[in-house]
């Protein structure tokens, strides 16, 4: 039996001052099985080229630097994507061009190689309509992935969503240039996502009609939010951004949340990077600074407590949500809380270990944001016995136990406190947390937290060192905060 198989996808971007939403963007094609991102950074200043760096080492990404980026933005497009298309038609059966605030959804694959598969030899390009997407109600950018804090979008039959982006069958581009969504093809047909022939306006790369969103559909995520469109109307040079322009393409109208069920892996993809950076970071200040040989650790500056509700059981995070500990076997995922009034100000952090002791990511508020190993609260007594709030920093809310499927607690107004807002502390079996992790704790907390503190502890065990991060980071001194994201290359969210 004949092996055939499947096609090579690239897909092609230029960006430029992304940082918070690139990893986003690369995990998202990369689970939906695209080969090779080919990634142009047009002058980034906040890290966004970094990032891409440390990804290339997780998946066949390439990463080219703009030089000279002057001119016009239209211009230097054409350039950059004739040049990559010529390359990549060498190698690659399709390429997508697709902006960093555009992913390609399908209706009904959960691969882009596997749905390219099935198109006919006959066509040439596919042209996905944009489905654009309003802020959501956001004033500020929200710190979590597009695909989790943006899910109401535009009508179909509003104008700006006839305009389609491209996924190119290399060896029909004719190899001329029209713009950059639309190419011109020197033979097959150029169809939508539902397969029918494409007939287009009087500008070509804009469809005549409304589209359907049958079988595919570009989820285009351009008013992120009133900060992202000031910061966008700053840099935009060729282009005159007023606040009408906001109000008038913020449109959301309909909801549509079947992208998310993407996230938990885009999620994980992201982390790895991440840890990755925060491993080479920290290996860099390990040979940038010297430590001198300490004395032996002695003594505890710090409490573990396991976490309970008010009737004492003790809690656990699984499958994205948090149960109490009854009847169950398998303790994987009990959570705690640890305090150190002298190193961590007065804050409870929780965290969750696994089976073995060791440092599970999780989120607390919600299973669509990139999960962290400590979560940062207030602590303060109830009133009723020995019961604890526990109180959000970001927002001055309470947490309240709801074991919903996606979001494990629910924040909520002091006037809605009941007995599942009441949480309580008690000792914490010894066993359940590995040793090697408990002493790294105890050096990392035998003084005040500095850059040193974490070179230091790097050196021990750099891999529980970067598991503690979202713990020693916000009580570093602001100096030592810099320093550490100056070496990192970009900010920490």
């Amino acid at each position: 039996m004949e092996f055939n198989p499947l096609p090579r996808v690239a897909v092609v971007a230029i960006v430029r001052d992304e940082a918070t939403d690139i990893l986003s963007w690369l995990g998202w094609y990369i689970k939906l099985g695209v080969e090779t991102l080919v990634i142009f950074d047009d002058g980034s200043s906040d890290g966004t080229e970094r990032i891409i760096a440390d990804a290339v080492y997780t998946h066949d990404i390439r990463l080219y630097k703009i030089e000279n980026g002057n001119g016009a933005h239209i211009e230097r497009q054409k350039n950059i994507y004739l040049y990559a298309l010529k390359e990549l038609k060498k190698t690659h059966d399709w390429v997508g061009f697709f902006d960093s605030d555009e992913y390609l959804y399908l209706e009904n694959s959960y691969s882009i190689p596997a749905y390219l598969e099935k198109i006919s030899q006959n066509v040439g390009a596919i042209g996905f309509h944009w489905c654009n997407y309003g802020s959501s109600g956001h004033v500020l950018k929200p710190n979590t992935s597009l695909i989790h804090a943006f899910d109401h979008h535009s009508h179909s039959n509003e104008t700006i969503n006839r305009h389609i982006k491209t996924l190119l069958r290399t060896d029909s581009w004719s190899g001329e240039w029209e713009n950059v969504h639309c190419f011109p093809l020197q033979r097959g047909r150029y169809v939508d996502a539902s397969g029918n022939d494409i007939e287009w306006s009087t500008l070509k790369g804009v469809t005549a009609h409304p589209p359907t969103w049958e079988g595919g559909r570009i989820l285009h995520y351009q008013t992120r939010s009133m900060e992202h469109y000031v910061e966008r109307a700053k840099r935009r040079k060729d282009i005159e951004l007023h606040v009408y322009n906001f109000f008038q393409s913020d449109c959301n109208e309909l909801y549509y949340q079947e992208p998310k069920k993407y996230i938990d892996d885009v999620n994980k993809w992201s982390r790895k990077v991440l840890d990755y950076s925060y491993m080479r970071a920290l290996n860099t200040l390990i040979n940038l600074i010297k430590i001198e040989k300490t004395e032996n650790i002695s003594g505890i500056n710090f409490n573990i407590f396991e976490l309970t509700n008010i009737n004492g059981d003790g809690l656990c995070f699984e499958k994205n949500r948090i149960i109490t500990q009854k009847n169950r076997y398998n303790l994987d995922g009990k959570l705690f809380v640890i305090y150190s009034g002298e190193f961590l100000g007065d804050y409870v952090y929780i965290f969750c270990c696994n089976q073995y002791g060791y440092l599970n990511n999780i989120n607390l508020y919600d299973n669509y944001a990139i999960g962290v190993s400590f979560t940062k609260l207030i602590a303060t007594l109830s009133g009723e016995g020995n019961n604890l709030l526990l109180q959000r920093i970001e927002n001055k809310k309470y947490l309240r136990l709801r074991g919903d499927e996606n979001y494990p607690v629910e924040t909520i107004n002091y006037s809605e406190i009941d007995e599942n807002s009441l949480f309580s502390f008690k000792d914490y079996d010894k066993k359940s947390i590995n040793v090697s992790l408990f002493i790294l704790l105890q050096d990392a907390l035998s003084k005040k937290i500095t850059l040193k503190t974490l070179v230091r502890i790097a050196q021990r065990d750099l891999k529980n060192t970067v598991s503690l991060l979202p713990l020693l980071i916000p009580n570093l001194p602001q100096a030592d905060r810099e320093k550490f994201e100056t070496v990192l290359g970009f900010k920490i969210q």
